[in-house]
């Protein structure tokens, strides 16, 4: 069993009952050398250092939460014990590393869920003790408002992640509007702070979304030259510049600009563009039109 769990920017402490949980720590979280993590684990070098019952994390750089969240789920799913109170306490604290990529819903100052949107699914983390037991009747009532549309979206538990998923099947705008609603009445989010949740997860959303379709346009422009999609390369490279811009810093330069509006309008090259290409243009005005249409103003004023 995990007795203490002490999470700071460049270091996380881990203090456990007994050295045969140590041991079994060492088994689950390196590989060959007992003081360097798995590679798995973390995005970058992580040395490990022992004292007792107490294993020491460190790194040059910076621990996200996304890590801590990951590390916990990884030591749950390989038989670690961790009471709920210290769960929901080192959840709690990893939301003042960095959050990039998650949404820290807040209610009445306390952290209920993190939010991140991966592969059209909007993917819910419980940090309040109330939720951590995704069988809860707190969870129970959460999932039933979700469901209670089931024609925008499908919701699911996921055990192995422990978190609630909720994959988009229509319009995006129109999902995330029902879902921020539903994080209202369940009291997972402040009423005050609304107008700046739904913006966000748009945003998540449409990150989500233009590197996914990056990685489309990107395999098309890579095609080998015996390919029968070949002959679209330059298209390809055209709409790769494109979603490179959106998904990274959503500005776009003249040309890019010039390029993105003829894609959507199906005009110059784009108007003989194959429909694997055209397709990725349709689903970006479809599910974010005011947003294109923000990018499109703003880049052109710039």
């Amino acid at each position: 069993m995990i007795k203490t769990i002490i999470v700071t920017k460049k270091q996380i402490d881990l203090l456990f009952t007994d050295l045969n949980t140590i041991e079994h720590f060492i088994k689950t979280f390196t590989v060959l050398d007992k003081h360097k993590a798995a590679k798995a684990l973390f995005s970058h070098a992580v040395t490990i250092n022992y004292d007792n019952n107490k294993a020491t994390l460190s790194t040059t750089q910076q621990f996200s939460y996304s890590e801590v969240n990951h590390m916990v789920n990884y030591m749950l799913n390989h038989g670690f014990r961790i009471n709920a109170d210290l769960l929901a306490e080192t959840l709690k604290k990893a939301c003042n590393l960095d959050t990039h990529n998650f949404f820290i819903c807040n209610y009445s100052n306390n952290p209920q869920f993190s939010i991140n949107i991966y592969n059209n699914t909007i993917i819910m983390h419980p940090i309040s003790k109330n939720y951590l037991d995704l069988l809860s009747q707190e969870n129970k009532s959460l999932i039933n408002l979700l469901e209670s549309d089931d024609t925008t979206c499908d919701v699911t538990v996921n055990n192995t992640t422990r978190s609630i998923d909720i994959v988009i099947l229509k319009n995006v705008y129109k999902t995330i509007e029902h879902f921020v609603d539903i994080l209202l009445k369940a009291n997972i989010i402040e009423q005050s702070d609304k107008d700046d949740v739904l913006p966000t997860l748009i945003n998540l959303a449409f990150r989500d979304f233009t590197t996914h379709e990056l990685k489309i346009v990107k395999n098309i422009a890579q095609y080998p030259n015996d390919h029968s999609l070949s002959k679209y390369k330059n298209i390809a490279k055209n709409a790769e510049t494109i979603f490179s811009h959106l998904a990274n810093d959503q500005h776009l330069d003249s040309q890019s600009l010039n390029q993105l509006k003829n894609a959507l309008n199906n005009r110059g090259d784009f108007s003989t563009a194959p429909c694997i290409i055209m397709q990725s243009f349709k689903k970006l005005d479809k599910n974010f039109h005011k947003k294109v249409q923000y990018i499109l103003s703003k880049s052109t004023h710039n």
